[in-house]
């Protein structure tokens, strides 16, 4: 691996503040389950890591007519929300889907969109259910519709010092249904 500085910010506008400040080359780090492997493999070489770690709220599942989804949320605490479960079960069965329970514990729906993969498992029910994504910066906070949020393969809209903050997903009507193959 190699050498990179590494931050960990008390707040959302330091973290912005640092990943701006390497104009594209810095990494922010979640669960890590993906990004470690990378620069392990030396496939992304960052000059530096963000921590998201201690900023508050990133982890919230909070459930107030709309699902508040932190990108921190792992897919094991998606997968154990009782809200979830009963009023997004697509999200929870999906979750359940993803890798073993110890991935599943660092994993994060934030770090699972923000690679932009083709093969990223929770973005199409979560596209499906008119999802949101709240973007925070140096500029401000925008909100995108998760399905113009990926702009090609590994690639999303996120700018350098933006962060992907939360998931709003809008409730789905009382006779909405669901399946999966």
């Amino acid at each position: 691996m190699k050498p990179f500085e590494f931050f960990s910010p008390a707040t959302l506008p330091e973290a912005a503040r640092a990943l701006a400040d390497y104009q594209g080359e810095a990494r922010a780090l979640a669960g890590g389950t993906d990004l470690l492997i990378r620069m392990k493999r030396r496939q992304w070489t960052p000059r530096a890591v963000v921590s998201l770690n201690r900023l508050a709220g990133l982890n919230e599942i909070a459930l107030n007519g709309e699902l508040k989804l932190g990108a921190r949320a792992t897919l094991n605490q998606i997968i154990r929300s009782a809200a979830i479960r009963e009023y997004f079960p697509a999200l929870a069965h999906t979750a359940r889907g993803m890798a073993g329970v110890q991935v599943r514990s660092l994993a994060t729906v934030g770090g699972n969109l923000c690679n932009a993969a083709p093969s990223a498992d929770m973005a199409p029910p979560l596209i499906a259910l008119n999802a949101r994504a709240v973007i925070v910066g140096v500029d401000g906070e925008r909100v995108v519709p998760l399905d113009e949020f990926f702009v090609g393969p590994g690639k999303s809209v996120l700018q350098p010092g933006e962060i992907l903050q939360t998931l709003l997903v809008p409730r789905p009507k009382e006779n909405a249904s669901w399946a999966s193959r």
